[in-house]
């Protein structure tokens, strides 16, 4: 089964199971609206399924279909607890070192990078979706004060941050 085949079949499996808590619980279809002025996909969550799943969001938006889909499936049936930088750090080296398209040079060079600049601030170990921009920016004036990294080694940092925000 190829890459795409493989991905097509995964969003038919939540498609089929969002569709499903729909009709079951709050008696509605599920629909997927596309605003052809911002370019977004949306969908409206019913009052019954955001108090059952304890959703804070009433409407989803993602420039995908697919996305918006997968943002509403991972809050309804993914986990629960806010999982902390540290877990989201482990989990995106994980996901790079099963690629083939990475050179060993490089995955070795993450690990390093965020054993020693990210693991070792206490910023690791919060919830992520519990630090503020204020702490992002303190956390990273800390890491550059005293010219203590280069600034490829700051570059490094920062960018893996954001492909494990993305």
């Amino acid at each position: 089964m190829s890459q795409e085949d493989a991905d097509r079949e995964l969003m038919a499996n939540i498609d089929k199971r969002i569709k499903k808590e729909f009709k079951e619980i709050s008696g509605t279809d599920l629909h997927v609206t596309h605003c052809a002025a911002n370019g977004m996909y949306r969908i409206r969550v019913p009052k019954a399924i955001r108090a059952k799943y304890e959703l804070s969001r009433d409407q989803y938006y993602s420039k995908t279909e697919k996305g918006v889909l997968q943002a509403l499936y991972n809050d309804m049936f993914g986990e629960k607890r806010p999982r902390t930088l540290a877990e989201v750090c482990e989990e995106w080296i994980q996901e790079r070192a099963s690629d083939p398209d990475i050179s060993p040079v490089t995955k070795r060079h993450d690990r390093e990078y965020l054993d020693k600049y990210v693991f070792s601030d206490p910023i690791s170990l919060r919830a992520i979706n519990s630090i503020t921009v204020q702490e992002w920016n303190e956390f990273f004036k800390t890491l550059t004060t005293g010219r203590k990294m280069l600034k490829s080694s700051f570059i490094n940092v920062k960018s893996s941050l954001n492909l494990m925000g993305d």
